[in-house]
């Protein structure tokens, strides 16, 4: 996943500052093919993420499973996903920490997580230290759902 600050530095690279790019397939390479084209700046893949892996989140919480997809589209990302409480849980509790500077923010953002089968809501909310709280307490064995969207600094 790209920045717009290295993606402005590998058009000046490739294009720019190498007069010598001049085939087709360097300019494919460039603009779609490479990790870190253009178009995969724009329309990165899906990256998932759950309790047990946490590729790109930091839990501490035992008593918690929860399965994320984080999409980013420029320097905007959308966080959605299921958390699952096999134990209560505090209001003020640290859900998760992003870890992945491509995907943190700067901001303050909320969001409501709606519980599975039921009108019942939990606020969710993410700061500007990346971390990804519940504002509410959750009671043991309740499965909520949330779309969450944010911008990034970067």
């Amino acid at each position: 996943m790209t920045n717009k600050t290295n993606l402005i530095a590998k058009i000046r690279d490739n294009l720019t500052l190498n007069p010598n790019i001049i085939t087709d397939t360097d300019h494919e390479n460039f603009l779609h093919t490479d990790a870190d084209s253009v178009v995969q700046a724009l329309y990165a893949d899906e990256i998932t993420d759950n309790q047990v892996s946490q590729s790109v989140t930091s839990t501490s919480l035992s008593n918690l499973i929860y399965n994320v997809r984080f999409r980013k589209v420029g320097s905007i990302v959308t966080l959605s996903g299921s958390l699952f409480s096999t134990t209560f849980i505090q209001s003020g509790a640290i859900i998760f920490d992003i870890t992945d500077p491509n995907l943190q923010t700067y901001n303050l953002f909320y969001t409501n997580a709606f519980k599975q089968g039921s009108s019942e809501t939990v606020l969710l909310s993410i700061d500007g230290n990346n971390v990804l709280r519940a504002n509410n307490n959750v009671l043991a064995s309740e499965t909520f759902r949330f779309t969450l969207t944010y911008n990034t600094s970067i």
